[in-house]
Protein backbone atom coordinates (compact mmCIF):
# COMPACT_ATOMS: atom_id res chain seq x y z
CA UNK A 1 0.00 0.00 0.00
CA UNK A 2 1.27 3.45 -0.91
CA UNK A 3 1.86 6.14 1.68
CA UNK A 4 -0.74 8.80 2.34
CA UNK A 5 1.52 11.37 0.65
CA UNK A 6 1.76 9.30 -2.54
CA UNK A 7 -1.99 8.64 -2.56
CA UNK A 8 -2.57 12.38 -2.24
CA UNK A 9 -0.21 13.03 -5.14
CA UNK A 10 -2.09 10.63 -7.42
CA UNK A 11 -4.85 13.24 -7.64
CA UNK A 12 -2.55 15.27 -9.87
CA UNK A 13 -2.34 12.71 -12.66
CA UNK A 14 -4.97 11.07 -14.88
CA UNK A 15 -6.90 8.31 -13.06
CA UNK A 16 -6.19 5.72 -15.77
CA UNK A 17 -2.49 5.90 -14.75
CA UNK A 18 -2.95 5.23 -11.03
CA UNK A 19 -2.79 1.45 -11.35
CA UNK A 20 0.47 1.52 -13.31
CA UNK A 21 2.10 3.87 -10.79
CA UNK A 22 0.96 1.67 -7.89
CA UNK A 23 2.25 -1.53 -9.52
CA UNK A 24 5.60 0.08 -10.33
CA UNK A 25 6.10 1.50 -6.84
CA UNK A 26 4.74 -1.41 -4.85
CA UNK A 27 6.23 -4.33 -6.81
CA UNK A 28 8.64 -2.90 -9.39
CA UNK A 29 6.39 -3.93 -12.29
CA UNK A 30 7.53 -2.30 -15.54
CA UNK A 31 4.91 0.14 -16.84
CA UNK A 32 4.19 1.09 -20.43
CA UNK A 33 6.37 3.26 -22.67
CA UNK A 34 4.93 6.60 -21.57
CA UNK A 35 5.27 6.05 -17.84
CA UNK A 36 8.70 4.46 -18.24
CA UNK A 37 9.87 7.59 -20.11
CA UNK A 38 8.41 9.85 -17.39
CA UNK A 39 10.04 7.82 -14.60
CA UNK A 40 13.38 7.85 -16.45
CA UNK A 41 13.17 11.64 -16.91
CA UNK A 42 13.16 11.38 -20.71
CA UNK A 43 11.15 14.42 -21.81
CA UNK A 44 11.12 13.85 -25.57
CA UNK A 45 10.03 10.23 -25.21
CA UNK A 46 7.42 11.19 -22.61
CA UNK A 47 5.68 13.48 -25.10
CA UNK A 48 6.16 11.00 -27.93
CA UNK A 49 4.44 8.15 -26.04
CA UNK A 50 1.81 10.22 -24.19
CA UNK A 51 -1.86 9.80 -24.98
CA UNK A 52 -3.93 12.98 -25.27
CA UNK A 53 -4.91 13.00 -21.60
CA UNK A 54 -1.35 12.55 -20.34
CA UNK A 55 -0.07 15.17 -22.78
CA UNK A 56 -2.49 17.68 -21.24
CA UNK A 57 -1.15 16.82 -17.77
CA UNK A 58 2.61 17.01 -18.33
CA UNK A 59 3.02 19.86 -15.84
CA UNK A 60 1.13 17.80 -13.25
CA UNK A 61 3.32 14.80 -14.05
CA UNK A 62 6.41 16.91 -13.32
CA UNK A 63 4.84 18.10 -10.06
CA UNK A 64 3.98 14.52 -9.07
CA UNK A 65 7.44 13.18 -9.87
CA UNK A 66 9.23 15.97 -8.02
CA UNK A 67 7.01 16.23 -4.96
CA UNK A 68 5.55 12.76 -4.42
CA UNK A 69 7.62 9.98 -6.00
CA UNK A 70 10.41 8.45 -3.91
CA UNK A 71 13.78 9.83 -4.99
CA UNK A 72 15.31 6.38 -5.53
CA UNK A 73 12.44 5.26 -7.77
CA UNK A 74 12.79 7.86 -10.52
CA UNK A 75 15.01 10.34 -12.34
CA UNK A 76 17.17 8.17 -14.59
CA UNK A 77 17.13 4.87 -16.48
CA UNK A 78 19.59 3.48 -13.92
CA UNK A 79 17.30 4.29 -10.99
CA UNK A 80 14.36 2.81 -12.91
CA UNK A 81 16.20 -0.46 -13.54
CA UNK A 82 17.35 -0.66 -9.91
CA UNK A 83 13.78 -0.08 -8.63
CA UNK A 84 12.42 -2.79 -10.94
CA UNK A 85 15.20 -5.20 -9.97
CA UNK A 86 14.53 -4.53 -6.27
CA UNK A 87 10.86 -5.38 -6.72
CA UNK A 88 9.63 -1.96 -5.58
CA UNK A 89 8.66 -1.29 -1.98
CA UNK A 90 7.87 -4.99 -1.47
CA UNK A 91 11.38 -6.08 -2.45
CA UNK A 92 13.03 -3.35 -0.44
CA UNK A 93 11.03 -4.33 2.65
CA UNK A 94 12.24 -7.91 2.17
CA UNK A 95 15.80 -6.58 2.28
CA UNK A 96 16.74 -7.36 -1.32
CA UNK A 97 18.42 -3.96 -1.68
CA UNK A 98 20.03 -1.63 0.80
CA UNK A 99 19.06 2.03 1.20
CA UNK A 100 20.99 3.13 -1.88
CA UNK A 101 19.31 0.49 -4.08
CA UNK A 102 22.68 -1.02 -4.88
CA UNK A 103 22.42 -4.79 -5.29
CA UNK A 104 23.74 -6.57 -2.21
CA UNK A 105 26.97 -8.38 -2.86
CA UNK A 106 27.69 -6.63 -6.15
CA UNK A 107 30.33 -3.95 -6.83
Amino acid sequence: MLSFKLEKGLKLIPPHMHGAIRRYLENGIVPGSFLTAVICNQLKESFMFADEENRKHMYQWADFMYNYMPFDSQGSPEKFRAWVKAGGFAGIEEGYYDDSLEPKGES
